[in-house]
């Protein structure tokens, strides 16, 4: 089994995005854990809108490459496209930060709204 640590994060329509992706993220992972949601500033200049954050805790037998191209899928299928991310319009982001305890995305692991929401996690 390994274990991730996944960020989420939307700036659009957040309270409804949110609460789908983890009803889609259940049918892929029955043991994933959320924390609570936390709002942050955006962060670079295509983004306007504050966002809408949380962390997510799960086990799995899929490696690594294979959790990601599942993670595309949820994206696609709540309608996530490259040229709304353009516009700064985020329908839904999934991050995976940490791997079987090695911190893969050390950026965004050690933004201030991770740090925060860390603390909730089991």
């Amino acid at each position: 089994m390994h274990s991730f640590l996944l960020s989420i994060g939307s700036n659009y329509n957040t309270l409804n995005n949110i609460a789908v992706v983890k009803e889609l993220l259940l049918r892929y992972f029955t043991d994933i854990y959320f924390t609570q949601t936390s709002e942050s500033e955006p962060i670079g200049k295509n983004y306007s809108d504050r966002f809408v954050n949380m962390l997510a805790t799960f086990q799995s037998e899929h490696h690594l490459d294979e959790t990601i191209k599942i993670l595309k899928q949820i994206k696609q299928e709540m309608g996530r496209t490259s040229e709304d991310k353009k516009h700064g319009k985020v329908i839904i982001d999934l991050d995976i930060i940490a791997y079987d305890d090695n911190i893969v995305r050390p950026t965004d692991y050690y933004r201030t709204y991770v740090q925060y929401l860390l603390k909730y996690l089991p």
